[in-house]
């Protein structure tokens, strides 16, 4: 028990100090999102977006690609992968 809480905690200060990164990195200095994870979160959603695709369901992954591109949509990959869907 002690050895998962002492885990999450790690894992909790890795998405941290990456997050005060992202921040320092941003050009111009704009945060797009609290802790700098909408790349993160944009990533998680396209993972969704294919599962959806891959079972042959389109109003789902038109719904997942769309909240990728919002969340995220300087990537061409997500563009152009999400036309070929």
């Amino acid at each position: 028990m002690k050895s998962s809480i002492i885990v999450a905690v790690i894992v909790i200060a890795a998405l941290a100090a990456t997050g005060a990164a992202m921040n320092a990195i941003m050009p111009g200095g704009e945060s797009p999102t609290p802790g700098g994870l909408r790349a993160v979160a944009a990533d998680l959603a396209w993972l969704r977006a294919n599962s959806a695709w891959e079972q042959r369901d389109p109003a789902r992954t038109r719904t997942w690609l769309n909240l990728v591109v919002a969340l995220d949509p300087r990537p061409a990959y997500f563009w152009i992968n999400g036309a070929r869907m």
